[in-house]
């Protein structure tokens, strides 16, 4: 059979990392076995619902690279993918159930359920509904559905039973049917609840495989009597671990530093956080495998059987480990034309091209920093030479536009803050000897000869020759290796800065 799976987000909110994590999981095993991903909203609490949540995570999902065979913007042969647009399929589902004794009218009101479960907990019983509908008599019912009495409809739990469902991760679950309550299916609003909506839209969009979090495994006896009830063939489960912090707690979608929008906007590179994402609870066959260049080299060493039923830790600094490694591996290609991003911005601009995204992102930041005509050497070709100069020296792309004015405004050299200023009496020299290169030979060999005979006729160590030389370019000590930014500013520009600093030192002195 064909492998289905589906990432069924509600949209209450921002996407978050354990959200990602199961997208992403999804998204690998349906293209490790040629399958297909569907992306479903259940919508069905409506009184959570947020404005905007479902084209911010569609946008987000786009901007991770993750690949969505079937959706809401995408079509599909088993839409509509919104349950709120699907409500005709549970009133004829919950129907079936009713007609056939499974489930049942239940017509209490709210205050006699509030009553009832405080006499619950009064006498330290379990807090579930009574059955007190469980078998009204059917003429009362029809009498009761004759002057639209507001009612319910819950599943018939079949008492004195057990089920055991099998978890591809988990292993064998069993759960005793006492410990089920008779669980409502339709609200007296005529919406389905969650239990009801998953089950009847996994069974009817053919969902082989439903991968989600451990959180999920207290709902899955409630489901699996679902599927008994309906004459279903149960799908393949496999609950993924837990998130949780360095100390061990777990993770709080209230912690902002774990929703994904906002680990975008730090600059973080999308392929860096599905490769992060991707060891939140799966181990690589490669054992010494750390960083993946793809997402299809991902789903291609991926499998269940290496998913850890250990909580997993989200360790920001082996994400910003794994971001450096991703920024260090930009490379230029053959074609050195920069892709722009298309209309609607940042989210739609992602290809496999780590370095597009990057030059695009960095580009639109120095848009928002300095405005449309404000940019400094801002054209797309300059940015991409900054980005891949830079790339080994910074943490994320937002460093590039932070912390690397230098390259987007001219040097200051007054303040180095508590640092002292390095030893700038050699200067002069290095100009002499820069100035001695020629125009049309101005290369990153005759770069390396010029310095390396200049600092050896000094008699200097490199620590005492290269971070004045690095500081009259930059105002700053720390950057790119010297005679790197020597070749990308040239030589006029480079002389022009070393004389600039040389003159501001001189007038202070």
């Amino acid at each position: 059979a064909a492998v289905r799976v589906r990432f069924a987000p509600s949209p209450t909110g921002k996407l978050h990392l354990g959200g990602l994590r199961t997208a992403l999981f999804n998204a690998l095993f349906a293209a490790k076995h040629n399958g297909s991903m569907v992306l479903r909203i259940e919508d069905t609490d409506q009184s959570r619902l947020v404005a905007g949540a479902t084209e911010s995570l569609s946008d987000l999902l786009s901007w991770s690279g993750l690949h969505i065979d079937e959706g809401p913007m995408h079509g599909g042969e088993y839409g509509p993918y919104i349950q709120s647009e699907r409500l005709n399929h549970y009133h004829e589902h919950v129907q079936l159930l009713v007609d056939k004794g499974a489930a049942y009218r239940c017509f209490c009101s709210p205050e006699r359920l509030e009553i009832t479960r405080k006499m619950q907990q009064k006498s330290h019983r379990k807090t579930s509904y009574d059955g007190f509908c469980r078998n009204l008599d059917k003429d009362l019912v029809e009498e009761k559905l004759y002057n639209k009495d507001p009612h319910t409809i819950r599943l018939k739990v079949p008492h004195n039973e057990k089920t055991t469902i099998n978890d591809e991760v988990f292993g064998a679950i069993t759960f005793d049917h006492s410990v089920i309550d008779d669980q409502v299916l339709l609200k007296s609003n005529k919406f389905p609840t969650y239990h009801l909506a998953n089950v009847v839209d996994d069974h009817l969009m053919n969902v082989s495989h439903v991968l989600r979090g451990e959180e999920w495994i207290s709902s899955l006896p409630k489901h699996a009597l679902l599927y008994q009830a309906f004459d279903w063939e149960v799908p393949t489960f496999a609950h993924l671990p837990l998130l949780v912090n360095p100390d061990g707690s777990k993770l709080s979608k209230r912690n902002q530093s774990v929703s994904i929008d906002e680990i975008r906007d730090e600059g973080i590179l999308p392929l860096a956080l599905i490769n992060f994402c991707a060891f939140l609870g799966w181990s690589s066959p490669q054992l010494q495998q750390e960083i993946y260049t793809s997402i299809g080299a991902i789903s291609s060493d991926f499998s269940l059987e290496r998913i850890s039923r250990n909580p997993a830790v989200v360790d920001r600094r082996k994400l910003s480990h794994i971001n450096r490694k991703h920024m260090n591996a930009l490379v230029a290609d053959a074609d050195t034309s920069i892709k722009t991003g298309c209309e609607g911005g940042l989210t739609n601009i992602f290809s496999n091209n780590n370095l597009d995204y990057a030059v695009n992102y960095v580009h639109q930041k120095l848009q928002d920093k300095y405005g449309e005509c404000g940019i400094h050497n801002g054209s797309l070709d300059y940015v991409r030479d900054v980005v891949l100069l830079c790339k080994g020296s910074v943490g994320t792309l937002n460093d590039i536009v932070e912390k690397c004015e230098y390259f987007w405004e001219e040097p200051q050299w007054d303040n180095l803050g508590h640092k002292p200023i390095p030893p700038l009496y050699h200067l002069e020299e290095v100009v002499k000897a820069i100035e001695t290169i020629s125009p049309t030979n101005f290369t990153e060999t005759a770069i390396k000869e010029c310095l390396d005979d200049t600092r050896e006729q000094l008699g200097l160590k490199p620590k005492e020759f290269l971070p004045g030389i690095r500081f009259s370019l930059l105002g700053t000590t720390t950057g790119p290796p010297v005679q790197d930014l020597l070749l990308f500013f040239g030589q006029e520009k480079s002389i022009s800065r070393l004389t600039r600093c040389i003159s501001h030192v001189q007038e202070q002195q």
